[in-house]
């Protein structure tokens, strides 16, 4: 098996980027500091930072002393938000949302998109949405929109840009907008977006476990979300974990989907509704043990994937999990095979308010504004 390593131009934008990030999670940090951080050298750190400088991307900030000692004082560089934009795209199976954020991921302007009846139409929608929004922005901010990310459900070809093996989704949005753009799977891109402003900021190995109204999943693995082959993306709701159980969407049968998704749990419930959350109450006792059954699989499958991982954190995130009761259930149905990995392992999101447009921002911020694409 061959290895590749990285050139001159690839090695200057990954330590670019890897500045970048870090000044970004320091909120306020010395030269000094990232060369620690980062390992790398300070010639090459005070090369990179004047760039950045001049680029207007950071600025030099207060000077304080080293560690409150006597000595030369080192200046703080912070990073600049708003002197770039990035428009988001995030895809899910019932919204779509687009939005248009700052480097820190703060959100300018927000609008909901009607979900496309054909796959085929969503890039041209969104790119309509788009166009139509930048008009009304001010000048000044619209000169400074540098890229588009988007997230979309299902499989990617991020080197492409095609979204389910043959829908163009980056070339039609380059085309109509002008703007370099990123496609991603959008629990992958949640999972950039606690790398860049979540959990990962301190934690370098998460499995990111995404519920309602599927059941998705992402690892990250040394602060870098992990693809496996063919650009698929980790899925924890196709673990088998039922026996010619039902027949799942994927083609096999007995997935974790076929037990606790929405529309699983409609079932399973009988309900005619939506409300799934606010019927377990209402359930008779068999019901509840049913309900209960499936939840005791959806934990099984979250310890026996971190038996592998080991990961520093599980992150819950997604609209079920946004009910207290639904995690402290999660929480103790896990615990119920492995206590250790319940104490202190398991947390919230804590982009719960920004879920539903973070992910395609951090992508494109990472990997475009960041790397100097």
């Amino acid at each position: 098996m061959g290895r590749s390593g990285l050139n001159m131009v690839k090695a200057g934008r990954q330590n670019r980027a890897v500045i970048l990030q870090t000044i970004s999670d320091e909120g306020a940090v010395s030269r000094k500091r990232i060369a620690e951080i980062t390992g790398l050298t300070p010639a090459g750190i005070t090369l990179i930072t004047n760039e950045l400088l001049s680029e207007g991307l950071i600025r030099e900030g207060e000077k304080v002393s080293p560690d409150h000692k006597a000595g030369r004082r080192q200046v703080l560089l912070e990073l600049c938000p708003q002197v770039k934009y990035v428009w988001s795209v995030n895809l899910d199976i019932a919204s779509a949302v687009i939005a248009l954020c700052d480097l820190s991921g703060n959100v300018i302007l927000k609008k909901k998109m009607d979900v496309p009846k054909e796959k085929g139409q969503f890039a041209k929608e969104a790119g309509n949405v788009i166009l139509a929004e930048t008009e009304n922005l001010d000048p000044e901010v619209k000169e400074r929109i540098a890229a588009i990310g988007v997230g979309v459900p299902g499989l990617v070809n991020r080197e492409e840009g095609i979204w389910d093996n043959e829908i163009p989704v980056v070339s039609v949005l380059e085309k109509m907008t002008g703007l370099p753009c990123v496609l991603e799977n959008n629990i992958n891109a949640f999972a950039e977006a606690e790398i860049m402003f979540g959990t990962g900021r301190e934690r370098d190995n998460l499995l990111i476990v995404k519920w309602g109204p599927g059941v998705g999943s992402a690892v990250v693995v040394d602060r870098e979300v992990y693809t496996g082959r063919h650009g698929r993306t980790a899925e924890i709701g196709h673990y088998i974990v039922k026996k010619n159980g039902r027949k799942c969407w994927c083609g096999r049968h007995g997935c974790l989907e076929t037990l606790v998704s929405a529309e699983a749990l409609k079932e399973l419930m009988d309900l005619k509704d939506e409300d799934v959350l606010g019927a377990y109450e209402r359930l008779d006792d068999r019901g509840k043990a049913k309900v209960d059954e499936a939840m005791d699989a959806f934990a099984c499958a979250i310890v026996n994937s971190c038996t592998i991982l080991a990961p520093n954190r599980i992150i819950l995130s997604g609209p079920f999990f946004r009910e207290e009761k639904v995690r402290q259930m999660t929480v103790d149905a896990c615990a119920s095979y492995d206590p250790k990995i319940a104490e202190i392992r398991i947390v919230y999101t804590s982009l719960s308010d920004r879920e539903d447009y973070i992910g395609p921002a951090a992508c494109v911020i990472r990997r475009s504004v960041f790397a100097g694409l």
